[in-house]
């Protein structure tokens, strides 16, 4: 995330237009977001520790939100060691340009990942477990190029074939990097999108595992973007044009 500085926000704002409210990772592996309402970085302070209520209904949450700090960490750790790590990083950020249906920043996804996407929704729709009558509107999600919106929330909202989420897309911003954003290729684009469900190969040995745990922390991540309206699906052009 850009410095705490105001002027640098409004700046990668302008700039990345759309990333209001979504999360980052810094290479601290903690998670804050940029409040579209002050335009102030905000780390996430998970306030249901805070809520008795909460905690009597998700009893070991707390232990939970323990071992997902500790794992984000490991993220970012791994992340910046090897440089390039394929299954930590989904895709990269570009700015908001011309000739785009979307005003806002663009997502583009690595192609492994959108190979994925298609190779867990074929095997959905062969165990019948999605309706065949939406490959049509599903398959916007196999497009590599997206507005951060959309990209973000069907990347947010898929299941692989065991039923599992198997992504939560988290952008971080290079160490040392600048925010002048860049047309050409991942390489020199400073805000890459990484996978916070992401876990070493040993703990997604037995059916995916490792993209089941914390799975209470994630739920309410994903909340919290429903909530700050980063991710509104009503806004969405296919859902205006569904019948109920």
């Amino acid at each position: 995330m850009p410095d705490s500085n105001s002027v640098n926000i409004a700046r990668f704002i302008h700039q990345y237009k759309g990333i209001e409210g979504f999360y980052f990772l810094n290479k601290n592996g903690e998670l804050g977001f940029i409040d579209s309402g002050s335009r102030r970085a905000m780390k996430e302070l998970f306030q249901q520790v805070n809520d008795k209520e909460f905690l009597q209904s998700h009893p070991k949450f707390e232990n939970e939100l323990n071992a997902f700090k500790t794992d984000i960490k490991e993220i970012v750790e791994t992340y910046l060691k090897e440089e390039s790590v394929s299954d930590i990083e989904l895709g990269y950020l570009l700015p908001v340009t011309e000739g785009k249906t979307w005003l806002s920043s663009t997502l583009i996804l690595h192609k492994q990942v959108v190979d994925t996407l298609e190779c867990d929704d074929q095997l959905l729709y062969a165990k019948g477990i999605k309706d065949p009558f939406q490959i049509d509107q599903e398959a916007e999600k196999m497009k590599g190029i997206r507005s951060v919106q959309q990209g973000f929330d069907d990347l947010l909202h898929h299941k692989d074939a065991f039923g599992m989420y198997k992504y939560f897309p988290v952008l971080f911003k290079l160490p040392n990097t600048g925010i002048e954003a860049t047309q050409s290729g991942s390489d020199k684009a400073p805000v890459r999108v990484l996978n916070l469900r992401w876990r070493k190969s040993t703990s997604q040995q037995t059916s995916a595992s490792g993209f089941a745990a914390h799975e209470a922390v994630f739920s309410v991540l994903r909340t919290n973007l429903i909530n700050r309206g980063a991710i509104d699906r009503n806004r969405r052009i296919q859902n205006k044009f569904q019948i109920s």
